[in-house]
């Protein structure tokens, strides 16, 4: 367990520190844009689609597991539970926020709103409906 954790981690840091060290301050946000500069066209594309892999497979995952949630904690039907995972982040996007530290940030907001404020209360309001 504690190598699945330091392995990536490791070489995480490694990988921040040589980009760090090639780029400096012109750091791209996205770091791995920053291949176009070193390569090119080919650069570009791996560089863009490093981030756009793992961010949609990241996104399918949560979504996965959160639409699982809706539908066995809430006992919602699954077009419900589609419609309460699918639909938030179709909208962010939409609205015009295309920052990706922002989506991020919203989409914590967000999964916190729902884990420790909304759950809980309808946890509660399920328990005293079932009595």
């Amino acid at each position: 367990v504690i190598g699945d954790f330091l392995i990536p981690t490791i070489r995480y840091a490694i990988f921040m520190i040589v980009y760090q060290m090639v780029f400096g301050r012109d750091t791209p946000q996205i770091a791995t844009q920053g291949l176009e500069t070193i390569y090119g066209g080919v650069g570009n594309i791996v560089g863009n689609a490093i981030p756009l892999i793992a961010i949609t497979t990241s996104y399918i995952g949560v979504g996965l597991a959160q639409q699982s949630n809706s539908r066995e904690f809430l006992r919602l039907k699954k077009p419900v539970a589609w419609v309460l995972t699918t639909v938030p982040p179709i909208m962010i996007y939409l609205l015009g926020v295309k920052n990706f530290a922002d989506v991020l940030a919203f989409a914590g907001d967000t999964g916190d709103l729902l884990a420790f404020i909304i759950l809980p209360i309808l946890i509660m309001l399920t328990r005293k409906i079932s009595k």
